[in-house]
């Protein structure tokens, strides 16, 4: 049975990771998108998840629901339309890996 009706999950967003570059002796960090064009259902947090997420002041809180998929962290960024939100945490909805929840901030806009 699915947690979203259709339509629900209706942003399509990229999930960027941070990877380490290495070119001769020199190791460089560089942002590559790990995921392109996912669909995704991206709400504001309400109070009490801010609480949960121990959320920082003086910033724009997310949740951003998406699909299921592999080697997402808290070292993850979500671009969508412009905005790029921080990934704080990732919880996997169930433990059934069938959808990840990402506790996301936006620190300007």
């Amino acid at each position: 049975m699915s947690m979203f009706r259709a339509g629900e999950l209706n942003r399509w967003i990229s999930i960027i990771k941070p990877m380490q570059v290495k070119k001769g002796s020199f190791t460089s960090t560089k942002e590559t998108a790990i995921y392109e064009d996912i669909p995704a259902q991206i709400r504001p947090m309400r109070g009490r998840e801010r609480l949960e997420a121990k959320a920082i002041t003086n910033t724009e809180n997310f949740v951003v629901t998406i699909r299921y998929r592999d080697g997402i962290d808290a070292t993850c960024k979500v671009k969508y339309k412009g905005h790029t939100y921080e990934v704080q945490s990732v919880v996997n909805t169930v433990t059934a890996d069938r959808y990840l929840e990402l506790y996301c901030i936006e620190k300007t806009r």
